[in-house]
């Protein structure tokens, strides 16, 4: 698969990452679990998305409409939700949108990067036509096994946080990448 197949894929750039995790480091040291490895990757994942970097140093397919981890307040697991745009399902193509016997558009994209987006309300796009915006929201558990141990690490912070996000790009990727494949292709490749 190349990067723009995948969900997620790391930017070359990891040195402006550990810049940001360097201005951010009192964040990190505010964690109060006894095993914060949880907690550690939701704010490294944070970090290296936009709007707090800006190009990210995660990067996503342009489906990917949101992307984020969290700590369960229930067990201290990591839990993933992911929304991707979806093409309209076949019983909505041709439904009509009023009285005018117009019909609903899809997703808009951006001609430069192919991304996909809401339009917004203050935008021309909208004085001439309606959409009709569908997705999906996948929530599931990533595991936290393989992600690098943060109590006691002699690493140095940015390292751990460079480590942790790679893996959990491995992790998210596994889950997701299998749901573009259905959404862009409309089969499986499982």
């Amino acid at each position: 698969m190349t990067a723009n197949s995948r969900a997620f894929w790391l930017e070359s750039d990891c040195a402006r990452y550990g810049a940001y995790v360097r201005q951010r480091e009192h964040l990190f040291a505010e964690m109060w679990r006894d095993d914060p490895t949880a907690e550690f990757a939701t704010l490294a994942w944070r970090i290296a998305r936009a709007p707090i970097m800006s190009p990210p140093y995660v990067r996503s397919h342009g489906r990917v409409l949101t992307a984020e981890l969290k700590v369960s307040n229930y067990d201290g697991a990591l839990v993933a939700v992911v929304e991707l745009a979806t093409a309209q399902p076949e019983v909505l193509r041709r439904f009509p949108r009023g009285e005018e016997g117009r019909w609903w558009s899809d997703w808009p994209s951006d001609s430069w990067t192919g991304r996909l987006y809401e339009p917004e309300v203050t935008e021309e796009d909208l004085a001439h036509r309606s959409y009709l915006l569908t997705s999906t929201k996948a929530v599931f558990a990533v595991p936290t096994a393989s992600l690098p141990a943060v109590a006691g690490s002699a690493l140095p912070l940015e390292d751990l946080a460079r480590r942790s996000v790679a893996e959990l790009v491995l992790l998210v990727n596994r889950v997701v990448d299998p749901l573009l494949d259905v959404i862009e292709n409309g089969r499986s490749s499982r």
